[in-house]
């Protein structure tokens, strides 16, 4: 076999047209490793026929050093998706003589050559820290397929150190070595929108935001509650994937008196979602876990004011640039917001350590320390 060129593939099988964080890492960390490759690798993609033209709408497709193949055109049901990362790798990896497949989540195929090295990502484990965020099934299906992937991979990606730190917790300390810290960047969108100046408003008057999916974890129910204890003009808005599941959200505004005062947006654009944060007096993650807090860097680079619940992987991403609140306690989440509606200082403050620390988080950063882990792997190769 000869040495050069050295294969490389990814693992895009999952792509679909809602807009996650692990989408967001995998298509910001591909982009910035097209711009650092070198020559002796080639880049494989592996996706379906829907993540092949979501790609190409980023501006990823074949060329001279990427190949692209579609194993499917798309996939209806999660199940038939698991079924592809599964079993359905293994011959591509083969016929194209993959040294190195990276995937940008924990779930590695059962399958693959012998000679070809794997790397898994770990965003978060929020299934064994807030089980209530998923079935019973699913819970299942992670506890059985995520030992046996970070068991069987070379190296693990980690896109923080709390989340590092927990998969040691839980799996021990065998992992340490084997597991690199590599955090998530500020989307290529946002810095663009960004220079191009303020964008239009989208929502009339003064409102405070929250990003994120409809999910347990998140702690929307605590939210809306602390915000009915604000004695404040502004909206509450919720925005993300999955609000149109919200009835209990919707349900709880109505018990509180709050139904016209509280907003539920589905699914914004990057564009919708760049104007939303960017006029909002504040942004609010009041989770309970994560494993990074993405939108947390774009409410930074807006200028912003972030609050946030006082936990590790939160205090992590943003140290001084955030006010914190304990999450589980709706009179302290209710007393920040209102310290930090009348407290101008404050907020200026919050927006000045916003603008310094979003500079830490870069993708062109991160895929250095990934194309160094990748000259690691393959050193022998």
């Amino acid at each position: 076999m000869d040495k050069f060129p050295i294969h490389i593939a990814f693992n895009f099988v999952f792509l679909r047209k809602k807009i996650t964080g692990i989408r967001v890492h995998a298509i910001e960390l591909f982009r910035a490793l097209e711009e650092q490759k070198e020559t002796k690798y080639i880049f494989h993609v592996i996706t379906t026929k829907e993540g092949a033209d979501i790609l190409n709408e980023h501006g990823i497709r074949a060329n001279g050093g990427i190949k692209v193949h579609i194993i499917a055109s798309s996939f209806e049901k999660e199940t038939d998706r698991l079924k592809l990362q599964l079993f359905s790798l293994n011959n591509t990896l083969k016929q194209n003589r993959i040294a190195l497949l990276h995937c940008f989540d924990y779930l590695t195929p059962l399958q693959r050559p012998a000679y070809a090295k794997i790397i898994a990502t770990i965003h978060d484990l929020i299934w064994l820290e807030n089980p209530n965020t998923y079935s019973l099934p699913k819970r299942l299906f992670k506890k059985v397929f995520f030992s046996h992937s970070i068991r069987k991979a070379d190296a693990l990606i980690a896109v923080s150190k709390t989340s590092k730190e927990s998969l040691i917790q839980h799996y021990g300390h065998g992992y340490d070595q084997k597991t690199t810290v590599i955090p998530n960047g500020l989307r290529n969108t946002f810095l663009t929108i960004k220079k191009q100046g303020n964008p239009e408003r989208l929502i009339k008057g003064e409102y405070i935001i929250a990003v994120g999916r409809y999910l347990p974890h998140k702690n929307y129910e605590r939210l809306i509650k602390a915000y009915a204890h604000c004695n404040t003009k502004a909206q509450l808005v919720i925005a993300g994937s999955d609000m149109d599941k919200s009835v209990d959200l919707q349900r709880l505004a109505q018990e509180l008196g709050l139904n016209d005062k509280l907003l539920l947006l589905k699914n914004p654009t990057d564009a919708e979602l760049i104007s939303l944060i960017s006029h909002a007096s504040l942004f609010v993650m009041p989770s309970l876990t994560e494993g990074f807090g993405l939108p947390l860097l774009e409410a930074m680079s807006l200028s912003t004011p972030v609050l946030c619940s006082d936990i590790p992987v939160l205090k992590e991403v943003c140290e001084n640039a955030a006010l914190y609140f304990n999450p589980l306690s709706i009179e302290d989440m209710a007393a920040k917001i209102t310290y930090a509606l009348n407290s101008s200082p404050i907020l200026q403050k919050l927006i000045e350590n916003g603008h310094e620390r979003v500079q830490a988080f870069s993708w062109e950063n991160s895929a250095k320390q990934v194309m160094n882990l990748y000259d690691d792997l393959l050193l022998n190769y």
